[in-house]
């Protein structure tokens, strides 16, 4: 048998096409889309280490949920969550100002109760899935996390919670931005 130039060439094509459907059948994605997986990775989880650390005060105040908390460092407090929050949250969805309130209040029910804030975050993520559709996308993923709190009689104490998270996602100006948000605890992990 001959081998042709066509033969050589449907061989090649043959060949080629195989590949594609085998590199799409096994889930390769493309650089376009794993870069927006990525960034909405760092997204959700930067809202959930911002939820559980942006109440924490800085020091004297950190330290002493006897005391008044100063209105210049509620006042710091407020423009920096506000800031922080904005650069993760769609500024077009209502959810922005609920997470800005909340957080502001989180601050405010410190000195209100004597406690104090020590720190926050995540501690492990599981479970995480994310698709995208056009220039929207949702994402969800099994998260722990974390806070460490001061009484005034000095008890300290660190309630670690297991959750599952799913987050709506747009893209505003080429950068991910969170429109939706839903929690529920795992089983066993409520407080």
């Amino acid at each position: 048998m001959q081998v042709t130039k066509k033969s050589l060439f449907i061989s090649t094509l043959i060949v080629l096409s195989a590949l594609v459907i085998i590199w799409g059948g096994l889930g390769f994605v493309d650089k376009n889309t794993a870069d927006d997986q990525a960034e909405i990775r760092q997204t959700i989880l930067k809202s959930v280490e911002l939820s559980q650390s942006l109440p924490v005060l800085p020091e004297p105040q950190a330290s002493t949920p006897q005391e008044k908390i100063p209105d210049q460092v509620k006042r710091i407090m407020y423009d920096k969550i506000t800031s922080s929050l904005m650069e993760i949250y769609s500024s077009k969805s209502p959810l922005l100002i609920q997470r800005i309130s909340a957080l502001q209040q989180a601050v405010d029910k410190q000195e209100l109760e004597k406690f104090r804030a020590r720190g926050g975050g995540y501690s492990k993520v599981e479970n995480v899935q994310i698709t995208i559709n056009g220039d929207s996308a949702t994402a969800q993923a099994d998260i722990t996390t974390w806070s460490e709190f001061i009484e005034a009689n000095g008890k300290k104490f660190r309630p670690e919670n297991g959750g599952h998270y799913v987050f709506s996602l747009v893209k505003e100006n080429g950068k991910w931005k969170i429109t939706g948000e839903e929690f529920s605890f795992l089983p066993g992990q409520e407080p």
